[in-house]
C-alpha cells in the first residue's frame, strides 16, 4: 500500500490544523492503492470500477469507492476545493456526507458524455441524481455544505467567494455524520484527483439557539423606557434636550387619535417617552393625566410578550390593551399592575 506523506517542516510543527480538522488524523472507508498528503492538499488515485449508488434506475447497489472522512455531530459548514483529471463516463469527485450505507449525500464534479457536470446524489435507502451541466471544463470547483436542523444545503463556487446553491436535501437531525472527500470511477481504470483547503466549521445548534432566544425572559430583564405624559410636547422635548442632552427621535403622530410622542435617548442607553393627546384636557381618567404614566419592560420577542401577559392575567391583573402592534410598530401589551400602576410589556 503506497502512503506518501510529503510534509513541510511547518506542517510537522503545526499539525495541519484546518478549522479543527487534521488531515493525517482522518479515516478511510475503502482506502485506495495510492494517496498523498502535502501541506493542505490531499490527493489520490481513485479506485477503478468503484462507485456509490443504491438500487434506483440501474437496479444494483455499490458502496466501494474511496472516502476519506472525519466524524462530526451537530451542525456545521464544510467546504473543499476539488480538481480532477476526469477521463471516462461517470468519473466523479467531491464531498461526501454519510450516516451509513443507506443514507448519504455526495456532491461535486461528474464527467458524463464528454461534459463536466455539477452532480449531487442523495441516498435514503434508494439513490437519486441531479446535475447542472457546465458550458466548459473547469480546472477546479469549490463545494460547500451547510447542515442546519434536518437539512443539508449544498453549494458550488468557482472562486470561493460567490456560492450558488445546487441542492437542498433532507438528512436526519441529531445523528453524527462522516464528512470528507470521495472519488468514484464506475466505468474506467481510475484517475487522479486533488483536494485542498478542506475545512469543517462548527455552527451553533439552530434549535437550541432559537430556544435560548425565546426564553431570554428568565435571565434577561431590563427597564426599556419610562413614559411621561405632558400637555406641551415640544416644550418638554426642548427641556430635556437643553438640560439633559437628550437625543430626540422623529415625532410620531397618530392622525386618528391625535396622539403624539417622542423617544428621548440618553447616554448609557436609557430612554424617556414623552407623549400628549387631546384627552388630557377632557377626561378625569387617571391614565389620561400629566406625570409619569407607565413603566415599560422589554422582554425580547413576540412570544415572551404573549407569555408574560398571559401569566399576569392568570394572576388576576387587568389587561389595558394588547398584545398588539402599535401604530409606530411596537408589539406590546399594557397591564394595570401593582396598585394600578401601568406596566407596558414590549418585545
Amino acid at each position: 500500500m503506497v502512503k506518501k506523506f510529503l510534509l513541510t517542516a511547518f506542517v510537522l510543527m503545526s499539525g495541519l490544523a484546518l478549522s479543527g480538522q487534521t488531515l493525517e488524523k482522518m479515516n478511510w472507508f475503502n482506502e485506495p492503492s495510492q494517496w498523498n498528503i502535502s501541506g493542505n492538499e490531499f490527493s489520490m488515485l481513485v479506485t477503478p470500477k468503484s462507485d456509490y449508488w443504491r438500487i434506483s434506475h440501474y437496479g444494483f447497489t455499490v458502496d466501494d469507492a474511496p472516502f476519506y472522512y472525519a466524524e462530526y455531530g451537530g451542525e456545521f459548514e464544510a467546504k473543499v476545493k476539488v480538481s480532477g483529471d476526469y477521463k471516462v463516463r461517470f468519473d466523479q469527485a467531491g464531498m461526501m456526507i454519510r450516516i451509513d450505507h443507506e443514507n448519504y449525500i455526495k456532491a461535486g464534479i461528474e464527467y458524463v458524455d464528454g461534459k463536466y457536470n455539477l452532480s449531487t446524489v442523495v441516498t435514503h435507502h434508494t439513490s437519486d441524481w441531479s446535475v447542472i451541466a457546465l458550458d466548459k471544463p473547469v480546472d477546479f470547483i469549490w463545494i460547500k455544505a451547510v447542515r442546519r436542523k434536518d437539512a443539508i444545503e449544498v453549494f458550488y463556487s468557482f472562486d470561493d467567494k460567490e456560492y450558488i446553491m445546487m441542492r437542498n436535501a433532507w438528512m436526519e437531525a441529531n445523528r453524527p455524520v462522516k464528512i470528507g472527500m470521495m472519488g468514484a470511477c464506475p466505468d474506467g481504470n481510475g484517475f487522479n484527483v486533488t483536494f485542498s483547503d478542506f475545512s469543517v466549521k462548527h455552527l451553533p445548534d439552530a434549535v437550541r439557539t432559537e430556544w435560548l432566544e425565546n426564553n431570554k425572559l428568565f435571565w434577561t430583564m431590563k427597564i426599556d423606557h419610562v413614559a411621561l405624559s405632558v400637555r406641551d410636547l415640544e416644550g418638554a422635548k426642548d427641556f430635556f434636550v437643553k438640560y439633559f442632552q437628550a437625543l430626540p427621535s422623529e415625532q410620531y403622530h397618530n392622525t386618528k387619535t391625535d396622539f403624539k410622542s417622542y423617544f428621548l435617548s440618553f447616554d448609557g442607553g436609557a430612554r424617556l417617552e414623552i407623549m400628549t393627546r387631546p384627552e388630557l384636557h377632557e377626561q378625569n381618567d387617571t391614565r389620561m393625566r400629566t406625570g409619569f404614566i407607565h413603566l415599560s419592560f422589554r422582554v425580547g420577542n413576540h412570544r415572551m410578550v404573549d407569555k408574560l401577559t398571559s401569566q399576569l392575567v392568570s394572576d388576576g391583573y387587568e389587561v389595558i390593551s394588547g398584545p398588539r402592534v402599535t401604530g409606530d410598530g411596537y408589539y406590546e401589551s399594557q397591564i394595570a399592575g401593582f396598585e394600578g400602576n401601568v406596566i407596558e410589556i414590549t418585545e
